[in-house]
């Protein structure tokens, strides 16, 4: 598969990494040609389809909801998990990529790409600004990631 954005950057990509989101793959090329760069160091964004793709896993948590928290495959940190929901359906991919040292030459790297909306770093990635604490303590109080065994390190699931 190639990925190339609407103004032409090729973006290079991981399969290892997509692993965790592989129902994106489909819905990937078409993404990326929607999206104009313009020439940004860092692009973080939702792309909308007029239609639902897929189903989102990362959900808004309701007063009864049950949490646990477990490590996600490749993940350092636990991640928060809410138990006994269903993914809702989704009509948005969000992408996140960097531009490459020489991106003249070599474009964009895509460091992930999933069905869902736009969602803060986690509060335990080692990662996050002291700037950008704020803004994740209150996204993920209010949301959480639908348990899923096969996302999880072995010791966790």
């Amino acid at each position: 598969m190639k990925l190339i954005t609407k103004d032409g950057h090729r973006v290079y990509y991981s399969k290892y990494h997509l692993k965790v989101h592989a129902d994106v793959m489909e819905h990937l090329e078409e993404a990326m040609s929607r999206i104009d760069t313009n020439g940004a160091a860092f692009i973080k964004l939702a792309v909308q389809f007029d239609y639902v793709i897929g189903h989102t896993t990362c959900v808004q948590v309701r007063n009864n909801d049950e949490f646990r928290y477990a490590k996600r495959l490749g993940r350092k940190y636990p991640t928060r998990f809410v138990m006994n929901r269903q993914a809702e359906p989704c009509s948005t991919v969000v992408v996140i990529m960097k531009r490459t040292p020489n991106s003249e030459n070599y474009g964009y790297t895509l460091l992930t790409a999933y069905i869902g909306g736009l969602a803060t770093k986690e509060v335990h990635d080692p990662k996050l600004e002291y700037e950008e604490a704020h803004e994740a303590n209150e996204f993920w109080s209010k949301n959480a990631l639908i348990w899923d065994e096969t996302i999880l390190e072995k010791e966790d699931a």
